[in-house]
Protein backbone atom coordinates (compact mmCIF):
# COMPACT_ATOMS: atom_id res chain seq x y z
CA UNK A 1 0.00 0.00 0.00
CA UNK A 2 3.03 2.56 0.79
CA UNK A 3 3.54 1.84 -3.04
CA UNK A 4 0.66 2.60 -4.21
CA UNK A 5 0.31 5.83 -2.07
CA UNK A 6 3.45 6.90 -3.40
CA UNK A 7 2.55 6.53 -6.95
CA UNK A 8 -1.00 8.24 -6.32
CA UNK A 9 1.02 11.36 -4.36
CA UNK A 10 3.43 11.97 -7.29
CA UNK A 11 0.18 12.02 -9.45
CA UNK A 12 -1.24 14.21 -7.06
CA UNK A 13 1.76 16.59 -7.89
CA UNK A 14 1.18 16.34 -11.79
CA UNK A 15 -2.74 16.17 -11.85
CA UNK A 16 -3.03 19.86 -12.82
CA UNK A 17 -1.25 19.44 -15.86
CA UNK A 18 -2.41 15.75 -16.53
CA UNK A 19 -3.62 15.33 -19.87
CA UNK A 20 -7.07 14.17 -19.68
CA UNK A 21 -8.36 10.89 -21.68
CA UNK A 22 -9.13 11.15 -25.03
CA UNK A 23 -12.68 11.21 -25.97
CA UNK A 24 -14.94 10.29 -28.58
CA UNK A 25 -17.36 12.54 -30.22
CA UNK A 26 -19.84 11.01 -28.19
CA UNK A 27 -20.68 13.06 -25.21
CA UNK A 28 -21.62 9.22 -23.20
CA UNK A 29 -18.32 7.79 -23.39
CA UNK A 30 -16.71 6.98 -20.19
CA UNK A 31 -13.15 5.13 -20.25
CA UNK A 32 -13.69 2.26 -17.44
CA UNK A 33 -10.57 0.26 -15.50
CA UNK A 34 -11.81 -2.86 -14.71
CA UNK A 35 -10.05 -5.88 -12.65
CA UNK A 36 -11.02 -9.80 -13.62
CA UNK A 37 -12.02 -10.96 -10.25
CA UNK A 38 -15.81 -11.60 -8.88
CA UNK A 39 -15.58 -8.48 -6.35
CA UNK A 40 -14.74 -5.97 -8.83
CA UNK A 41 -16.40 -7.45 -12.18
CA UNK A 42 -19.01 -5.29 -12.32
CA UNK A 43 -18.54 -3.62 -15.15
CA UNK A 44 -18.12 -6.59 -17.20
CA UNK A 45 -21.23 -8.22 -16.26
CA UNK A 46 -22.49 -4.35 -17.29
CA UNK A 47 -20.83 -4.37 -20.82
CA UNK A 48 -22.01 -7.73 -21.96
CA UNK A 49 -25.51 -7.39 -20.39
CA UNK A 50 -26.74 -4.58 -22.06
CA UNK A 51 -27.03 -2.53 -19.37
CA UNK A 52 -24.67 0.25 -20.13
CA UNK A 53 -26.10 0.57 -23.41
CA UNK A 54 -29.40 0.80 -21.44
CA UNK A 55 -28.34 3.63 -19.81
CA UNK A 56 -27.09 5.10 -23.13
CA UNK A 57 -23.09 4.79 -22.22
CA UNK A 58 -20.49 3.97 -24.58
CA UNK A 59 -18.14 2.13 -22.08
CA UNK A 60 -14.98 1.32 -22.66
CA UNK A 61 -13.57 -1.20 -20.32
CA UNK A 62 -9.90 -1.61 -19.92
CA UNK A 63 -8.65 -4.59 -17.54
CA UNK A 64 -5.60 -4.12 -15.41
CA UNK A 65 -3.86 -6.15 -12.76
CA UNK A 66 -5.86 -5.19 -9.31
CA UNK A 67 -7.42 -2.45 -8.06
CA UNK A 68 -4.19 -0.50 -6.76
CA UNK A 69 -3.02 -0.13 -10.90
CA UNK A 70 -6.66 0.48 -11.30
CA UNK A 71 -6.64 3.65 -8.43
CA UNK A 72 -3.13 4.89 -10.08
CA UNK A 73 -4.73 5.10 -13.35
CA UNK A 74 -7.45 6.79 -12.44
CA UNK A 75 -5.53 9.67 -10.43
CA UNK A 76 -3.10 9.75 -13.66
CA UNK A 77 -5.67 10.61 -16.08
CA UNK A 78 -6.17 7.59 -18.23
CA UNK A 79 -9.04 6.56 -16.88
CA UNK A 80 -12.75 8.16 -15.97
CA UNK A 81 -14.08 5.88 -13.51
CA UNK A 82 -12.05 3.38 -11.56
CA UNK A 83 -12.99 0.17 -9.76
CA UNK A 84 -10.40 0.25 -6.09
CA UNK A 85 -9.84 -1.14 -3.05
CA UNK A 86 -11.78 1.26 -0.68
CA UNK A 87 -9.15 1.35 2.10
CA UNK A 88 -6.53 1.98 -1.27
CA UNK A 89 -8.72 5.14 -2.19
CA UNK A 90 -9.41 6.42 1.49
CA UNK A 91 -5.84 6.43 2.45
CA UNK A 92 -5.15 8.45 -0.71
CA UNK A 93 -7.88 10.72 -0.31
CA UNK A 94 -6.57 11.25 3.49
CA UNK A 95 -3.05 12.29 1.71
CA UNK A 96 -5.05 14.74 -0.36
CA UNK A 97 -5.53 12.87 -3.86
CA UNK A 98 -8.85 14.00 -4.62
CA UNK A 99 -11.01 10.64 -5.80
CA UNK A 100 -14.15 10.20 -4.66
CA UNK A 101 -16.55 7.11 -4.59
CA UNK A 102 -19.14 6.79 -7.26
CA UNK A 103 -21.05 3.78 -6.30
CA UNK A 104 -20.27 0.38 -4.34
CA UNK A 105 -18.67 -2.86 -6.17
CA UNK A 106 -18.04 -6.09 -4.24
CA UNK A 107 -19.27 -6.76 -0.75
CA UNK A 108 -17.89 -9.31 2.07
CA UNK A 109 -20.71 -10.92 3.46
CA UNK A 110 -20.64 -13.48 6.64
CA UNK A 111 -23.22 -15.55 4.48
CA UNK A 112 -20.99 -15.64 1.33
CA UNK A 113 -17.47 -15.12 2.96
CA UNK A 114 -15.32 -15.65 -0.06
CA UNK A 115 -11.88 -14.94 2.25
CA UNK A 116 -11.37 -16.94 5.21
CA UNK A 117 -8.36 -18.93 6.82
CA UNK A 118 -7.89 -22.17 6.65
CA UNK A 119 -6.22 -24.61 8.39
CA UNK A 120 -5.29 -28.52 7.41
CA UNK A 121 -8.49 -30.95 8.39
CA UNK A 122 -5.73 -32.38 10.94
CA UNK A 123 -4.96 -29.01 12.29
CA UNK A 124 -5.29 -28.78 16.80
CA UNK A 125 -5.77 -25.33 16.11
CA UNK A 126 -9.26 -24.47 16.77
CA UNK A 127 -9.18 -20.81 19.23
CA UNK A 128 -8.17 -17.34 18.09
CA UNK A 129 -5.69 -17.90 20.79
CA UNK A 130 -3.92 -21.14 19.59
CA UNK A 131 -2.66 -18.72 16.85
CA UNK A 132 -0.02 -17.06 19.37
CA UNK A 133 3.12 -18.41 18.47
CA UNK A 134 2.02 -19.93 14.89
CA UNK A 135 2.50 -18.60 11.35
CA UNK A 136 0.17 -17.40 8.73
CA UNK A 137 -0.22 -17.14 5.11
CA UNK A 138 -1.34 -13.85 3.94
CA UNK A 139 -1.46 -12.20 0.28
CA UNK A 140 0.07 -8.74 1.25
CA UNK A 141 1.35 -7.55 4.83
CA UNK A 142 -0.82 -4.19 4.71
CA UNK A 143 -4.03 -5.01 3.26
CA UNK A 144 -7.56 -5.59 4.13
CA UNK A 145 -7.34 -9.17 4.62
CA UNK A 146 -4.81 -8.42 6.97
CA UNK A 147 -6.27 -5.93 8.45
CA UNK A 148 -9.68 -7.73 9.64
CA UNK A 149 -7.20 -10.97 10.41
CA UNK A 150 -5.88 -8.51 12.91
CA UNK A 151 -8.80 -7.19 14.52
CA UNK A 152 -10.44 -10.89 14.92
CA UNK A 153 -7.47 -11.80 17.13
CA UNK A 154 -7.74 -8.80 19.31
CA UNK A 155 -11.93 -9.21 19.11
CA UNK A 156 -11.11 -13.14 20.25
CA UNK A 157 -8.79 -12.51 23.48
CA UNK A 158 -5.16 -13.31 21.36
CA UNK A 159 -2.37 -10.97 21.25
CA UNK A 160 -1.94 -10.17 17.17
CA UNK A 161 1.44 -9.47 17.64
CA UNK A 162 2.54 -12.79 19.19
CA UNK A 163 1.42 -14.11 15.39
CA UNK A 164 3.94 -14.28 12.88
CA UNK A 165 2.30 -13.42 9.45
CA UNK A 166 3.86 -14.06 6.09
CA UNK A 167 3.33 -13.22 2.53
CA UNK A 168 3.28 -16.04 -0.16
CA UNK A 169 1.19 -16.51 -2.67
CA UNK A 170 -2.31 -18.39 -3.47
CA UNK A 171 -0.84 -21.61 -4.60
CA UNK A 172 2.40 -21.47 -2.26
CA UNK A 173 -0.41 -21.41 0.69
CA UNK A 174 -1.71 -24.19 0.20
CA UNK A 175 1.12 -26.60 -0.37
CA UNK A 176 2.24 -24.84 2.88
CA UNK A 177 -0.28 -25.80 4.86
CA UNK A 178 0.10 -29.65 3.36
CA UNK A 179 4.05 -29.64 4.18
CA UNK A 180 3.22 -27.95 7.17
CA UNK A 181 5.39 -24.85 6.41
CA UNK A 182 2.19 -22.68 7.76
CA UNK A 183 0.17 -23.26 10.69
CA UNK A 184 -3.07 -21.38 8.58
CA UNK A 185 -3.69 -19.50 5.45
CA UNK A 186 -6.22 -16.34 4.90
CA UNK A 187 -7.47 -17.53 1.30
CA UNK A 188 -9.34 -15.36 -1.18
CA UNK A 189 -11.53 -17.37 -4.14
CA UNK A 190 -10.92 -19.59 -5.67
CA UNK A 191 -8.33 -20.95 -3.68
CA UNK A 192 -9.87 -21.11 -0.45
CA UNK A 193 -12.43 -23.52 -2.22
CA UNK A 194 -9.89 -25.35 -3.57
CA UNK A 195 -8.09 -25.68 0.03
CA UNK A 196 -11.51 -26.74 1.48
CA UNK A 197 -12.02 -29.38 -1.22
CA UNK A 198 -8.79 -30.96 -0.62
CA UNK A 199 -6.95 -31.54 2.89
CA UNK A 200 -8.02 -28.57 4.34
CA UNK A 201 -10.70 -26.97 6.36
CA UNK A 202 -12.31 -23.30 7.83
CA UNK A 203 -11.00 -21.97 10.58
CA UNK A 204 -12.04 -18.66 10.86
CA UNK A 205 -13.72 -15.66 9.06
CA UNK A 206 -11.90 -12.88 9.97
CA UNK A 207 -13.66 -10.55 7.98
CA UNK A 208 -16.71 -10.93 10.54
CA UNK A 209 -14.88 -8.83 12.84
CA UNK A 210 -15.32 -5.64 10.93
CA UNK A 211 -18.99 -6.12 10.06
CA UNK A 212 -21.21 -8.81 9.12
CA UNK A 213 -21.15 -7.15 5.48
CA UNK A 214 -18.97 -4.44 4.02
CA UNK A 215 -17.92 -3.06 0.72
CA UNK A 216 -14.33 -4.25 -0.18
CA UNK A 217 -14.47 -2.94 -3.84
CA UNK A 218 -15.83 0.00 -4.64
CA UNK A 219 -16.30 2.25 -8.21
CA UNK A 220 -14.48 5.75 -7.90
CA UNK A 221 -13.10 8.52 -9.96
CA UNK A 222 -11.20 12.19 -9.47
CA UNK A 223 -13.62 14.95 -7.97
CA UNK A 224 -13.41 16.98 -10.84
CA UNK A 225 -14.30 14.07 -13.48
CA UNK A 226 -17.61 13.82 -11.37
CA UNK A 227 -18.24 17.63 -10.66
CA UNK A 228 -17.81 17.99 -14.56
CA UNK A 229 -19.86 15.00 -15.71
CA UNK A 230 -22.79 14.53 -12.67
CA UNK A 231 -25.09 12.94 -15.25
CA UNK A 232 -22.58 10.52 -16.88
CA UNK A 233 -21.69 9.61 -12.45
CA UNK A 234 -25.39 8.91 -11.87
CA UNK A 235 -25.85 6.91 -14.98
CA UNK A 236 -22.94 4.86 -14.73
CA UNK A 237 -23.95 4.16 -10.77
CA UNK A 238 -27.17 3.00 -12.05
CA UNK A 239 -26.08 0.90 -14.65
CA UNK A 240 -23.70 -0.71 -12.35
CA UNK A 241 -26.85 -1.88 -9.83
CA UNK A 242 -28.74 -3.13 -12.36
CA UNK A 243 -25.68 -5.26 -13.51
CA UNK A 244 -25.51 -6.13 -9.67
CA UNK A 245 -28.96 -7.24 -9.23
CA UNK A 246 -28.77 -9.18 -12.37
CA UNK A 247 -25.40 -11.04 -11.26
CA UNK A 248 -26.71 -11.79 -7.78
CA UNK A 249 -29.55 -13.56 -9.08
CA UNK A 250 -27.67 -15.01 -11.87
CA UNK A 251 -24.75 -16.83 -10.89
CA UNK A 252 -24.05 -19.35 -13.81
CA UNK A 253 -24.21 -16.51 -16.66
CA UNK A 254 -22.19 -14.25 -14.72
CA UNK A 255 -19.44 -17.00 -14.24
CA UNK A 256 -19.55 -17.71 -17.47
CA UNK A 257 -18.69 -13.19 -17.73
CA UNK A 258 -15.86 -13.53 -15.19
CA UNK A 259 -14.30 -16.93 -17.18
CA UNK A 260 -14.28 -14.73 -20.29
CA UNK A 261 -12.44 -11.91 -18.92
CA UNK A 262 -10.24 -13.67 -16.35
CA UNK A 263 -9.24 -15.95 -18.85
CA UNK A 264 -10.09 -18.73 -16.26
CA UNK A 265 -12.13 -22.19 -16.48
CA UNK A 266 -16.24 -21.16 -15.69
CA UNK A 267 -16.58 -24.86 -13.64
CA UNK A 268 -13.99 -23.34 -11.52
CA UNK A 269 -15.47 -19.69 -10.97
CA UNK A 270 -19.18 -21.57 -11.15
CA UNK A 271 -17.93 -23.84 -7.94
CA UNK A 272 -16.04 -20.90 -5.44
CA UNK A 273 -17.94 -18.93 -2.95
CA UNK A 274 -19.63 -15.96 -5.24
CA UNK A 275 -19.02 -12.24 -4.37
CA UNK A 276 -21.93 -10.33 -3.19
CA UNK A 277 -22.14 -6.91 -5.81
CA UNK A 278 -23.32 -3.79 -4.60
CA UNK A 279 -26.79 -2.57 -5.24
CA UNK A 280 -26.60 0.72 -3.62
CA UNK A 281 -23.41 2.60 -2.06
CA UNK A 282 -24.39 2.41 1.69
CA UNK A 283 -22.13 4.74 4.94
CA UNK A 284 -23.24 1.44 6.53
CA UNK A 285 -21.01 -0.88 4.57
CA UNK A 286 -17.90 1.80 3.77
CA UNK A 287 -17.72 3.18 7.93
CA UNK A 288 -16.66 -0.14 9.56
CA UNK A 289 -13.89 -0.84 7.24
CA UNK A 290 -12.44 2.71 7.57
CA UNK A 291 -12.67 2.96 11.39
CA UNK A 292 -10.80 -0.43 11.65
CA UNK A 293 -8.06 0.45 9.10
CA UNK A 294 -7.35 3.49 11.44
CA UNK A 295 -7.44 1.68 14.60
CA UNK A 296 -4.44 -0.97 13.40
CA UNK A 297 -2.32 1.96 11.90
CA UNK A 298 -3.17 1.49 8.26
CA UNK A 299 -4.51 4.69 7.95
CA UNK A 300 -2.91 8.11 9.68
CA UNK A 301 -6.08 9.99 9.68
CA UNK A 302 -9.92 8.73 10.50
CA UNK A 303 -11.93 9.01 7.41
CA UNK A 304 -15.73 9.67 7.41
CA UNK A 305 -17.60 7.74 5.16
CA UNK A 306 -19.91 10.80 4.35
CA UNK A 307 -16.93 12.43 3.29
CA UNK A 308 -15.89 10.06 0.75
CA UNK A 309 -19.05 9.39 -0.69
CA UNK A 310 -19.79 12.02 -3.68
CA UNK A 311 -22.50 14.29 -3.14
CA UNK A 312 -23.00 16.37 -6.13
CA UNK A 313 -24.39 19.08 -3.75
CA UNK A 314 -21.36 19.69 -2.42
Amino acid sequence: MRVLLRCLLALLIALPAATPPAQADDANTIHVVAVAIDLYAGAYYAQDQGFFKAAGLDVDVTTLANGGAAATALAGGSADIAVTNLIQTATAVAHGVPLTVIAGAGLYSTNAPSTAVCVAKTSPLHTARDLEGKTVGVAALNDQATLALKKWLAANGADYKKVRMIELGYPEMIAGLAAGRIDAAMLAEPWQTTARNGGDRLYAKPFDSIAPEFNIGVWATTKSWAQAHPDLVRRFAGAIYAAAKWANAHHDESAQILAKYAKADPKMIAGMIRSIQSTDLAVAHIQPPLDAAFEFGQMDKQISAADLIWDPRK
